[in-house]
């Protein structure tokens, strides 16, 4: 079947994920972190692109790019980390995922959320608060700046300090995921919580000690389910999810 083409974005900026070959972990230490970045802005310099954000997740990274062609710029990023990548740990053949995944961010308005979306990932994550997270561009955001390009979100934002305290803000942002879970309807919804969590009905998990209920909705979040899917099938209010999603498991 032939593959769709891409829908081109008016604004020239896209939001683009890259993720490792059957989800495997493309980033083992700080070191190919580091790499990886290093890899970033001389392809950045040598096509003339600008990114707006970015965050180096274990087995995918976001970015937020203006480039003539995105493919080509992200071709050429993959194929020199993956280089790099089996020289250091002896393998040979792919690492990432042949086609990334991409949307085009055509207005204002949007564009700031795929700011947000892309800088909160590791708190939606559960690893940490997104101003504590180091392999993301939010330092850059405050002035910091290395290989992004900030002037354009703040000046959406009405400035810097409004532009951090837009990214701090709770939210409830749907972009480009990695999977199509938030185009199932409750039942398929329903059906997937008792599968990964074990239960016989969803609104099992809300009786839970809150260590254990709390330990659940990480993972359930890690799954790719929304606080909204959630809040709905478990009846546990998107304000107490919410706070999961953002708290640092112990």
């Amino acid at each position: 079947m032939a593959r769709t083409a891409r829908r081109k974005s008016s604004s020239g900026y896209y939001h683009i994920m890259i993720r490792g070959v059957n989800k495997q972990v493309i980033f083992n230490d700080d070191q190919d972190r580091r790499h990886f970045v290093r890899v970033m802005r001389t392809m950045l310099e040598r096509d003339s692109a600008e990114l707006a954000a970015y965050c180096l997740m274990n087995n995918h990274v976001h970015f937020l790019l203006r480039a003539d062609d995105p493919g080509a710029f992200l071709k050429r990023i993959a194929s020199s980390y993956v280089y790099y990548y089996n020289r250091k740990y002896d393998r040979v053949g792919h690492l990432f995922q042949d086609r990334f995944k991409s949307e085009p961010v055509d207005d204002e308005s949007y564009f700031l959320t795929v700011f947000r979306y892309i800088l909160r990932n590791p708190e939606a994550a559960g690893i940490c608060k997104t101003e504590e997270y180091p392999w993301s561009s939010y330092r850059e955001m405050s002035g910091q700046q290395d290989i992004c390009t900030c002037s354009l979100a703040a000046r959406l934002a009405g400035g810097l300090e409004a532009l951090e305290a837009f990214v701090s803000c709770d939210n409830e942002d749907e972009c480009m995921d990695l999977d199509k879970k938030k185009d199932m309807d409750e039942q398929e919804i329903r059906m997937l919580v008792k599968e990964l969590a074990r239960v016989e009905e969803p609104e099992y998990i809300r009786g839970l000690p809150k260590d254990r209920r709390d330990q659940m909705i990480r993972g359930l979040l890690l799954a790719g389910l929304t606080p909204r899917q959630l809040s709905a099938v478990t009846h546990i209010s998107r304000d107490t999810i919410r706070k999961v999603q953002g708290s640092v498991p112990s």
